[in-house]
């Protein structure tokens, strides 16, 4: 068995929380004993008890807002490392990165750092994360991303996020949700899914929605997420998407969910995802939409095009920040739905040969293999 110790910063379950937990079980099977070290109690330690994997609790917001508190964090993560006694440990997100690189370097122990976000660094950053034996980003583009800025590209290594293929699979709609909002059955229903925050890009989304009601004037939009961010900038934006959901052309065709944990059965009820993202690395929330065979219209950014490389594969890609380009695609699918059909019919196809959890897990042990080898062959 290869214990890893993972360190988790938040006990959110966002995009890369979400993978983490995807991969455990296979991992499990290939022969790796996780340990996660993660904030509790939070929704994350108790997903993670329920799947019987091992965690240690630890709170790296707790130094947040004090003088040196970085170097109060990586000596908490030096005291986890000595505690597990783990083979490698496994930074989950870039901050984690930024923090692991050094501390796991100066003990002698193994470590990958995962690259799930496309951030502009200082040079001290770069530094601390060429600390990792590996970096593993989640696509092309982010890996590119990161090694124009200065990482060093022998560390860099793509790993593409796995996707459950049964948990997200097409299958009929169960109605629910035109039940709970009060929609008549034949009203289309545009979905989309992400944080609360300016990057997400939601209030295009709202002025393209404006534009589609011109044609289909009994379409719905539905987005789940939160706003996780204090900042007054995301707690404006926010207040500004509700005011501009509440103007006469989208009163009450608009639906925030907030929190949702039934994803799965709610891609499946709508007609198509729409994701106006300004940047993203590897969606996600284009994964599960393309396995459950929900067609998918996206702006052509990070690594979209990587899950979807044309036309045929699932997605429609448009420029970011047009919101009149993301309507005539809404407006285009919506008008053709055996179009529509034949998309989700590709982006199932797309998904089970690319983006499979099996996959994704596989190809992460083999890296921990790699690296561990790698480490034994110095030490001799």
């Amino acid at each position: 068995m290869i214990r890893v110790l993972f360190f988790c910063e938040f006990g959110i379950r966002n995009g890369g929380e979400n993978s983490l937990l995807a991969v455990l079980p296979r991992l499990r099977k290939l022969g790796i004993e996780p340990v996660v070290a993660v904030p509790s109690p939070s929704e994350l330690a108790q997903q993670l008890r329920t799947l019987d994997v091992k965690t240690v609790t630890w709170d790296p917001q707790s130094c947040k807002d004090h003088q040196n508190s970085v170097a109060q964090r990586r000596e908490m993560i030096q005291q986890l490392i000595e505690s597990v006694s783990p083979l490698l440990v496994h930074a989950n997100s870039l901050s984690m990165s930024r923090l692991c690189g050094p501390v796991a370097s100066q003990m002698g122990v193994p470590s990958l750092g995962h690259l799930r976000d496309m951030m502009n660094l200082s040079r001290q950053a770069i530094d601390d994360l060429n600390h990792h034996q590996r970096l593993l980003a989640v696509s092309e583009a982010t890996r590119n991303w990161y090694q124009q800025r200065g990482v060093d590209s022998h560390r860099l290594h793509v790993l593409y996020n796995g996707v459950d293929l049964e948990q997200f699979s097409p299958q009929p709609a169960s109605g629910t949700l035109q039940q709970q909002l009060g929609l008549p059955e034949e009203a289309p229903i545009l979905g989309g899914i992400g944080q609360i925050a300016l990057r997400k890009g939601w209030e295009i989304l709202l002025a393209a929605m404006k534009q589609v009601r011109k044609q289909f004037p009994q379409v719905h939009l539905v987005i789940v997420g939160e706003r996780h961010a204090e900042k007054q900038e995301v707690i404006d934006y926010h207040r500004q998407l509700i005011e501009s959901a509440s103007q006469p052309e989208l009163q009450g065709h608009v639906h925030f969910l907030g929190r949702r944990d039934d994803v799965a059965s709610l891609l499946r009820q709508w007609t198509m995802l729409v994701h106006p993202a300004r940047q993203e690395p590897l969606g996600r929330v284009l994964l599960e939409a393309a396995a459950s065979g929900c067609p998918v219209v996206a702006t052509d950014v990070g690594g979209t095009r990587e899950i979807f490389p044309d036309s045929e594969d699932g997605g429609m890609l448009v420029a970011s920040e047009s919101p009149l380009k993301m309507a005539n695609a809404i407006c285009k699918l919506l008008a053709a739905p055996q179009m529509c059909h034949s998309l989700g019919q590709a982006g199932r196809r797309r998904a089970a040969d690319c983006f499979g959890v099996r996959k994704s897990a596989d190809r992460l042990v083999q890296h921990y293999r790699e690296v561990s080898k790698d480490s034994t062959q110095q030490e001799s």
